[in-house]
């Protein structure tokens, strides 16, 4: 258990837990924990742990996240416990792994998370529309020979003293979706195209922000095309304290986060606070890096993947499958290496519960070769020999900050990609 590392700075407190650790929390800090109803949602949700510690004190432990929130007066940062992994592997990170719950935290400059910030933004706005945009009865003065509405009977007379007989003044209720709501978030998805330009957005999300962008079209105005950014912001924030149904709230909440161009990056803080609450999960992106590294490495002749549907442990077909985190196979087919990653501290010595499950995996894929990958200080490839079951075993460690480089040394270490699969002793 780390100790409690707890800072005062009036009126906030500021616990740091190491992720999949513990640190005790003051009673003081307890109190104002204890009554936010958003820390017991990151409780619930599995993002934080709760338990006793020594001398009637609580403790915050950590799981497999990376992240800092907000409750009330009380700052919670779940830190990584390989330095320098969360920057490093920031690169890799999609939207599998990184999670956002609904309480508030600190905000920052535009930086890299601000790529997954307007990924949900687009998926809150995309969502917002698949339920229905909002939309008024506005009243429209108009004239004709056909009267579509209330006469209004002064000016209708006004145009038979002129001589037109024939036209009737009237005012008719249209339907339309250009309301406040809507214009804030189309002027927010015409931001996302200003904002590409400093951070970058992947091109399916470029893709979806111009054809969100056309579905808004008819609430297009002058407003929209030359107001003032700081004004959008506002009307963001006084529409989504008004706001009664929760897609619109959540669509504007991000809206305002995108318009005053914020994030929420490990850097000084902004004044203002962010309506999110970010966390990243460090193992899965260490496994997601690690393979589209390798994938990368292999280029077309070799194909590196996850499990897929898996592979039958037994004979028998609907008993346990095995799923290894990396499969590399020859353009034939043939598996050439099984792989596992593995985002714990490495000393050097495998556990023999990783190593089991290596062999069984490679087993059941039916791989010459097995290898497990940790996060370390620098690069190290440790032979394990033959396996009983005929597998040959490698543990290695990289460095997350140098990755594609140890990870090129690893497969020719292995001859993963060229000759036959084996391991230089």
């Amino acid at each position: 258990m780390e100790g409690p590392k707890l800072l005062r700075t009036a009126p906030r407190y500021i616990v740091r837990v190491p992720e999949r650790g513990e640190a005790s929390v003051p009673p003081a800090a307890w109190q104002i924990l204890s009554g936010q109803p958003a820390f017991w949602r990151l409780v619930e949700g599995g993002v934080l742990s709760v338990s006793q510690a020594k001398g009637g004190r609580r403790a915050l432990g950590a799981g497999c996240y990376v992240g800092t929130a907000w409750l009330g007066d009380v700052r919670v940062e779940c830190h990584e416990k390989v330095p320098g992994s969360l920057e490093a592997l920031l690169a890799y990170a999609t939207h599998d792994a990184f999670r956002i719950e609904a309480v508030p935290t600190g905000s920052t400059e535009l930086g890299p998370l601000a790529a997954l910030l307007i990924r949900q933004f687009l998926r809150s706005v995309r969502r917002y529309a698949t339920l229905g945009r909002e939309r008024v009865y506005q009243r429209h003065r108009t004239r004709g020979a056909l009267v579509a509405g209330k006469i209004d009977v002064t000016r209708s007379v006004g145009l038979r003293a002129r001589g037109l007989r024939h036209i009737l003044v009237f005012d008719r209720n249209e339907l339309t979706h250009r309301t406040d709501t809507n214009r804030v978030l189309l002027r927010a998805l015409r931001e996302v195209e200003r904002v590409a330009a400093v951070v970058d957005l992947g091109r399916a999300d470029v893709a979806a922000c111009r054809a969100l962008a056309m579905l808004f079209s008819d609430c297009q105005d002058a407003g929209v095309l030359f107001g003032p950014r700081h004004a959008f912001v506002a009307a963001a924030e006084r529409l989504c304290d008004a706001a009664t149904q929760p897609h619109t709230r959540d669509a504007l909440a991000l809206a305002r986060t995108v318009l005053a161009h914020e994030s929420f990056e490990a850097t000084p803080q902004l004044e203002d606070r962010l309506p999110r609450t970010w966390f990243l999960n460090l193992e899965n992106l260490f496994q997601l890096a690690v393979r589209n590294v390798l994938s990368d490495l292999g280029g077309p002749t070799f194909r590196v993947r996850d499990a897929g549907r898996g592979a039958p442990v037994f004979r028998r077909p609907g008993e346990l499958r095995a799923f290894p985190d990396i499969v590399v196979s020859e353009a034939t087919g043939a598996v050439r290496a099984i792989g596992d990653t593995k985002y714990k501290v490495w000393g050097g010595s495998e556990k023999p519960s990783d190593i089991y499950q290596l062999l069984v995996h490679a087993a059941a894929f039916n791989a010459p070769v097995g290898f497990l990958i940790y996060p370390h200080h620098e690069l190290s490839l440790h032979d394990l020999g033959d396996a009983a079951t005929g597998c040959r075993v490698t543990a290695v460690g990289v460095d997350v900050r140098r990755l594609r480089e140890d990870l090129a040394a690893t497969a020719n270490g292995l001859s993963l990609f060229s000759g036959t699969a084996a391991v230089a002793s």
